[in-house]
Protein backbone atom coordinates (compact mmCIF):
# COMPACT_ATOMS: atom_id res chain seq x y z
CA UNK A 1 0.00 0.00 0.00
CA UNK A 2 2.82 2.38 0.86
CA UNK A 3 4.55 1.36 -2.35
CA UNK A 4 1.47 2.31 -4.36
CA UNK A 5 1.52 5.83 -2.89
CA UNK A 6 5.27 6.13 -3.53
CA UNK A 7 4.90 4.87 -7.11
CA UNK A 8 2.08 7.32 -7.87
CA UNK A 9 4.24 10.17 -6.53
CA UNK A 10 7.17 9.00 -8.66
CA UNK A 11 4.95 8.92 -11.73
CA UNK A 12 3.71 12.49 -11.20
CA UNK A 13 7.02 14.04 -10.06
CA UNK A 14 8.92 13.82 -13.40
CA UNK A 15 6.05 15.58 -15.12
CA UNK A 16 6.77 18.64 -13.01
CA UNK A 17 10.12 19.07 -14.78
CA UNK A 18 8.33 19.13 -18.15
CA UNK A 19 5.58 21.54 -17.14
CA UNK A 20 6.18 25.28 -17.29
CA UNK A 21 5.08 26.78 -14.01
CA UNK A 22 3.23 30.08 -14.17
CA UNK A 23 1.82 32.09 -11.31
CA UNK A 24 -1.70 33.34 -10.97
CA UNK A 25 -2.35 36.99 -11.71
CA UNK A 26 -0.87 39.45 -9.22
CA UNK A 27 -4.27 40.11 -7.56
CA UNK A 28 -4.54 36.54 -6.23
CA UNK A 29 -0.86 35.60 -5.88
CA UNK A 30 -0.50 36.34 -2.16
CA UNK A 31 -4.13 36.48 -1.14
CA UNK A 32 -6.14 33.76 0.61
CA UNK A 33 -9.22 32.66 -1.32
CA UNK A 34 -12.07 30.70 0.27
CA UNK A 35 -13.27 27.47 -1.40
CA UNK A 36 -15.69 24.61 -0.86
CA UNK A 37 -15.21 21.11 -2.21
CA UNK A 38 -16.73 17.66 -2.38
CA UNK A 39 -15.06 14.39 -3.25
CA UNK A 40 -15.98 10.71 -3.58
CA UNK A 41 -14.41 7.44 -4.51
CA UNK A 42 -14.26 3.69 -4.20
CA UNK A 43 -11.68 2.36 -1.79
CA UNK A 44 -10.09 -1.02 -1.30
CA UNK A 45 -9.88 -1.57 2.44
CA UNK A 46 -8.04 -3.98 4.70
CA UNK A 47 -10.13 -4.08 7.89
CA UNK A 48 -9.41 -5.72 11.25
CA UNK A 49 -12.02 -5.72 14.02
CA UNK A 50 -11.28 -8.03 16.95
CA UNK A 51 -10.95 -11.49 15.35
CA UNK A 52 -12.36 -10.38 11.96
CA UNK A 53 -9.83 -9.52 9.26
CA UNK A 54 -11.18 -8.91 5.77
CA UNK A 55 -10.44 -7.13 2.51
CA UNK A 56 -13.30 -5.38 0.76
CA UNK A 57 -14.44 -2.52 -1.42
CA UNK A 58 -15.96 0.42 0.38
CA UNK A 59 -17.06 3.95 -0.41
CA UNK A 60 -15.44 7.17 0.70
CA UNK A 61 -16.46 10.80 0.44
CA UNK A 62 -15.82 14.15 2.00
CA UNK A 63 -16.99 17.74 2.11
CA UNK A 64 -14.57 20.54 2.93
CA UNK A 65 -14.24 24.27 3.45
CA UNK A 66 -10.80 25.72 2.98
CA UNK A 67 -8.49 28.46 1.85
CA UNK A 68 -6.01 28.72 -0.98
CA UNK A 69 -2.94 30.93 -1.29
CA UNK A 70 -1.15 30.46 -4.63
CA UNK A 71 0.27 26.89 -4.44
CA UNK A 72 -0.93 26.10 -0.90
CA UNK A 73 -4.34 24.89 0.31
CA UNK A 74 -5.57 24.10 3.79
CA UNK A 75 -9.03 22.85 4.71
CA UNK A 76 -11.31 21.46 7.37
CA UNK A 77 -13.05 18.34 6.03
CA UNK A 78 -15.82 15.98 7.09
CA UNK A 79 -14.99 12.52 5.72
CA UNK A 80 -16.92 9.26 5.79
CA UNK A 81 -16.07 5.63 4.99
CA UNK A 82 -18.47 2.68 4.75
CA UNK A 83 -17.28 -0.95 4.77
CA UNK A 84 -19.03 -4.31 4.70
CA UNK A 85 -17.55 -7.79 5.13
CA UNK A 86 -16.90 -10.13 2.23
CA UNK A 87 -19.68 -12.10 0.55
CA UNK A 88 -18.18 -15.38 1.79
CA UNK A 89 -18.47 -14.28 5.41
CA UNK A 90 -22.08 -13.19 4.89
CA UNK A 91 -23.00 -16.57 3.37
CA UNK A 92 -21.38 -18.31 6.34
CA UNK A 93 -23.66 -16.36 8.69
CA UNK A 94 -21.11 -13.87 9.93
CA UNK A 95 -21.51 -10.26 8.79
CA UNK A 96 -19.56 -7.16 9.75
CA UNK A 97 -20.60 -3.59 8.94
CA UNK A 98 -18.41 -0.61 9.79
CA UNK A 99 -19.00 3.11 9.50
CA UNK A 100 -16.34 5.77 10.01
CA UNK A 101 -16.85 9.53 10.08
CA UNK A 102 -14.00 11.93 10.73
CA UNK A 103 -13.13 15.59 10.95
CA UNK A 104 -9.75 16.21 9.35
CA UNK A 105 -7.41 19.12 8.87
CA UNK A 106 -5.82 18.70 5.44
CA UNK A 107 -3.00 20.54 3.70
CA UNK A 108 -2.02 20.43 0.02
CA UNK A 109 0.85 21.72 -2.09
CA UNK A 110 0.69 22.17 -5.89
CA UNK A 111 4.16 21.13 -7.04
CA UNK A 112 3.13 21.91 -10.63
CA UNK A 113 0.91 24.95 -10.98
CA UNK A 114 -0.35 26.67 -14.12
CA UNK A 115 -3.49 28.67 -14.77
CA UNK A 116 -5.58 25.66 -15.88
CA UNK A 117 -3.68 22.69 -14.48
CA UNK A 118 -2.04 21.62 -11.22
CA UNK A 119 -0.45 18.51 -9.72
CA UNK A 120 -0.72 18.25 -5.96
CA UNK A 121 0.31 16.22 -2.95
CA UNK A 122 -1.19 16.50 0.50
CA UNK A 123 -2.19 14.91 3.74
CA UNK A 124 -4.29 15.31 6.84
CA UNK A 125 -5.24 13.97 10.24
CA UNK A 126 -7.95 14.17 12.85
CA UNK A 127 -10.38 12.32 15.12
CA UNK A 128 -12.43 9.42 13.72
CA UNK A 129 -15.85 8.40 15.04
CA UNK A 130 -16.63 4.73 14.36
CA UNK A 131 -19.50 2.32 14.82
CA UNK A 132 -19.54 -1.33 13.90
CA UNK A 133 -21.88 -4.28 14.11
CA UNK A 134 -20.90 -7.95 14.03
CA UNK A 135 -23.94 -10.16 13.31
CA UNK A 136 -24.04 -13.93 13.68
CA UNK A 137 -27.71 -14.81 13.04
CA UNK A 138 -27.22 -18.61 13.20
CA UNK A 139 -26.29 -18.40 16.87
CA UNK A 140 -28.45 -15.33 17.53
CA UNK A 141 -25.57 -13.06 18.59
CA UNK A 142 -24.91 -9.41 17.70
CA UNK A 143 -22.11 -7.15 18.90
CA UNK A 144 -22.22 -3.37 18.48
CA UNK A 145 -19.64 -0.80 19.44
CA UNK A 146 -19.13 2.94 18.96
CA UNK A 147 -16.12 5.05 19.82
CA UNK A 148 -13.44 7.53 18.84
CA UNK A 149 -10.09 6.75 17.25
CA UNK A 150 -7.62 8.56 14.97
CA UNK A 151 -7.34 8.90 11.17
CA UNK A 152 -4.50 10.10 8.97
CA UNK A 153 -4.14 10.09 5.22
CA UNK A 154 -2.21 11.17 2.15
CA UNK A 155 -3.39 12.22 -1.32
CA UNK A 156 -1.87 12.95 -4.69
CA UNK A 157 -3.54 13.96 -7.93
CA UNK A 158 -4.28 16.40 -10.72
CA UNK A 159 -6.50 19.50 -10.82
CA UNK A 160 -8.09 20.88 -13.96
CA UNK A 161 -9.13 24.50 -13.46
CA UNK A 162 -11.93 26.16 -15.45
CA UNK A 163 -12.95 29.63 -14.29
CA UNK A 164 -13.66 29.26 -10.52
CA UNK A 165 -14.19 25.48 -10.70
CA UNK A 166 -11.54 22.80 -10.28
CA UNK A 167 -11.98 19.12 -11.05
CA UNK A 168 -9.69 17.03 -8.87
CA UNK A 169 -8.71 13.50 -9.93
CA UNK A 170 -6.49 11.69 -7.49
CA UNK A 171 -5.46 8.73 -5.42
CA UNK A 172 -5.76 8.57 -1.64
CA UNK A 173 -4.51 6.45 1.25
CA UNK A 174 -6.10 6.49 4.73
CA UNK A 175 -5.14 4.76 7.95
CA UNK A 176 -7.58 4.47 10.88
CA UNK A 177 -6.18 3.29 14.21
CA UNK A 178 -9.29 1.45 15.53
CA UNK A 179 -10.94 -0.52 14.12
CA UNK A 180 -7.70 -0.86 12.17
CA UNK A 181 -8.38 0.09 8.53
CA UNK A 182 -5.97 0.67 5.64
CA UNK A 183 -7.88 2.16 2.68
CA UNK A 184 -6.64 3.25 -0.71
CA UNK A 185 -8.15 4.04 -4.07
CA UNK A 186 -9.04 6.62 -6.71
CA UNK A 187 -11.26 9.62 -6.08
CA UNK A 188 -12.84 12.44 -8.06
CA UNK A 189 -13.96 15.80 -6.71
CA UNK A 190 -15.22 19.25 -7.54
CA UNK A 191 -13.96 22.47 -5.94
CA UNK A 192 -15.42 25.99 -6.20
CA UNK A 193 -13.22 28.99 -5.29
CA UNK A 194 -14.96 32.23 -4.30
Amino acid sequence: MKKLLIYSTLIFAPLSAMAESTTLNSDTENKWQLYISGNGGVMVSDVRIKHDDFLDFGTQGFFAVGGRNNRYRTELAYEFHAEMSELFQMLAGHMVTLGNASVRINGYYDYVHTKHFAMFIGGGLGPNFYNYTISEPYINRETKKEGVSFIMGADTGLSFNIWKFSIDVGFGFDYITYPRVYSYGPNVGLRFTF
